[in-house]
């Protein structure tokens, strides 16, 4: 009858009412758990590249100061060689789960790193941050 038709519908709304903020939630912690272990993958990968560099490319590089590599615009410079990038997979640094989100990282010495989420404005990302 109508009235039990109504009540299915009502009880449809309710469940999705619940499951959509919950569907959400589950996502963003997702992006945020995906953002973090891609830092640490670049961590890693750049602790490796820096102890297997043969040519001594990145210790020439930290008595210059600072370099980055911003994988929005794909800013290379000399510490960030294609011999580091293909490191990842087919080469590509990894991109941030986010849409308009990208890292920039930049070389402080020969062991800090400094990697930061920023959105497409280039400003930093916050709700990605990742604690060590």
């Amino acid at each position: 009858s109508l009235v039990e038709l109504m009540i299915v519908v009502v009880i449809m709304g309710i469940l999705i009412a619940v499951a959509i903020p919950l569907y959400n939630a589950v996502t963003e912690n997702a992006e945020k758990k995906t953002c973090g272990a891609n830092q640490r993958m670049i961590r890693g990968s750049f602790a490796n590249w820096f102890v297997m560099d043969n040519d001594n490319t990145a210790y020439k590089v930290f008595k210059d100061g600072k370099t980055s590599y911003n994988a929005k615009t794909e800013t290379d410079t000399e510490v960030f060689s294609q011999e580091f990038l293909e490191r990842f997979d087919g080469g590509k640094f990894p991109a941030c789960p986010s849409n308009g989100c990208h890292y920039v990282v930049t070389v402080i010495d020969s062991t800090t790193l400094s990697i930061v989420c920023c959105n497409d404005d280039g400003s930093e990302n916050t709700s990605h941050e990742y604690k060590e």
